[in-house]
């Protein structure tokens, strides 16, 4: 928040700005306006972001929870033991996100620069998964003790 605070000075817009997250951006944005109040503010947009970790576990959970139990059982094995790099646990991935993620056939160019980008440059898909492995989910459980994601059950 800091770094941000030092983007606003440096272009001198720290008294009149309007602020916009998409997706973990929108949780970053949030968490900037309720930890700093900046008097500059003149506008908030949230796109695509989540309410919060907890709610995202449950969501994704219950999407989950519609596909087969040996399904279910493969991506947990796979996120308990820290393997989610392994051919399985990837086709099995892709079967989730051609069901929840996008359903068009094929998918979109736009959508597979995207996962080919974050393939190239990994760090802040990363970065991202190790805050999420910290997150608890409505039980209390922490989500992922290996330090990498995994939905929370």
């Amino acid at each position: 928040m800091a770094e941000f605070d030092n983007v606003l000075a440096h272009l001198g817009i720290a008294d009149d700005f309007d602020l916009c997250g998409h997706s973990w951006g929108g949780i970053l944005a949030s968490n900037y306006i309720i930890s700093r109040n900046p008097a500059g503010l003149r506008r908030l947009i949230l796109s695509d972001a989540p309410a919060s970790m907890e709610l995202c576990a449950v969501g994704t959970n219950a999407l989950l929870s519609e596909l087969p139990q040996a399904f279910r059982e493969m991506v947990r094995k796979h996120e308990l033991a820290g393997t989610m790099d392994s051919a399985e646990y990837q086709r099995g991935i892709q079967e989730f996100n051609e069901k929840h993620l996008c359903t068009v056939k094929p998918w979109p160019s736009e959508l597979l620069s995207a996962f080919e980008a974050l393939e190239a440059n990994p760090t802040v898909y990363s970065t991202l998964h190790m805050y999420v492995a910290s997150s608890k989910d409505t039980s209390g459980q922490t989500c992922g003790e290996t330090g990498r994601y995994r939905s929370c059950a």
